[in-house]
């Protein structure tokens, strides 16, 4: 049960981009109110059914306020709140409220303008519970390309500026150790993991032959971490390593827990019973979109 209550939790507080620019927000509002148009036309739900005449009419009203509605939400949600670290459960409450109000607003326009009675004395709590349920669809849908579309195209946007300002010698990491003799460079990409060993830290990487070799250096792990800050696809995963997430080829099991897995190598990297397998595969997800979107910069040089 905790399980299922963490693996909830960790997903509804996902991060969610909201859609900034007005042209996103247009699609999304008419994609939720051609969905909704569509599938009163189809289903002739709310007891169109019933109805002799204006059917046609009735759910394009339904489609063109679910339009107005969702388009005005989005743009007084952003107006109101701050929006620069959106979650899912933050989106979800706003679909809730909007659909909610979209509801309320249909209903009472068949109250006074449709004479079908049908429709006209549906009760109010009933209109919404129906209205939530369709909306669940066009909801989905719409997170999917908002964590798509929309996170390749921030991310996309940052990496853009940090590679403007790089260099590859800032791809290059210097580890210090407390023994001088034994300091090492190493580019980013050709790390595999650190592993704490009491007062030494054991780094693992490719050497000029492509072979995985390592060393010791007297340091701490979490000194290394903070040191590893800026490269976003190196990750503390356990108590005693950091990981590259872009040597890493999918999650597995190790000892009956997870742990992530390096590409083309018997190499599996412990992790912390703390993070679930929705955590694990979003911080792979996240190092994919990074390692895309670098590449992407790298080819339009």
């Amino acid at each position: 049960m905790k399980n299922i209550i963490g693996a909830i939790s960790a997903f509804i507080n996902r991060p969610c981009s909201f859609a900034t620019q007005l042209s996103h927000q247009l699609i999304i509002a008419l994609f939720f109110g051609i969905y909704v148009f569509a599938f009163t036309i189809i289903f002739q739900a709310f007891g169109i059914r019933e109805m002799a005449h204006g059917k046609v009419l009735l759910c394009a009203v339904y489609g063109l306020s679910t339009i107005l509605f969702v388009f005005l939400g989005q743009l007084i949600t952003q107006k109101l709140l701050d929006t620069s670290n959106w979650m899912l459960k933050d989106y979800m409450v706003l679909i809730v409220i909007v659909i909610t109000v979209i509801s309320i607003c249909n209903w009472g326009y068949d109250k006074k303008f449709v004479d079908d009675p049908t429709i006209r004395d549906i009760p109010l709590i009933k209109v919404i519970l129906m209205c939530q349920m369709i909306g669940f669809v066009p909801g989905v849908v719409t997170f999917y390309f908002m964590e798509n579309f929309l996170n390749y195209r921030k991310t996309y946007k940052l990496l853009e500026d940090k590679h403007n300002k790089s260099t590859e010698e800032d791809f290059i990491i210097h580890f210090d150790s407390r023994n001088k003799n034994e300091d090492i460079s190493l580019h980013a990409q050709k790390l595999i993991y650190l592993k704490s060993e009491s007062n030494y830290v054991k780094i693992c990487y490719f050497n000029k032959d492509n072979q995985v070799t390592s060393v010791l250096i007297r340091n701490t792990i979490s000194s290394l971490e903070n040191h590893l800050e800026k490269y976003e696809f190196l990750k503390r995963c356990h108590r005693s390593y950091i990981v590259n997430l872009n040597q890493v080829s999918h999650v597995g099991t190790y000892s009956r827990n997870h742990c992530f897995v390096i590409k083309d190598q018997d190499i599996k990297i412990p992790t912390s019973r703390s993070l679930n397998m929705g955590t694990l595969k979003d911080m792979l997800l996240s190092a994919e979109k990074v390692d895309k979107v670098t590449h992407s910069l790298k080819f339009h040089q």
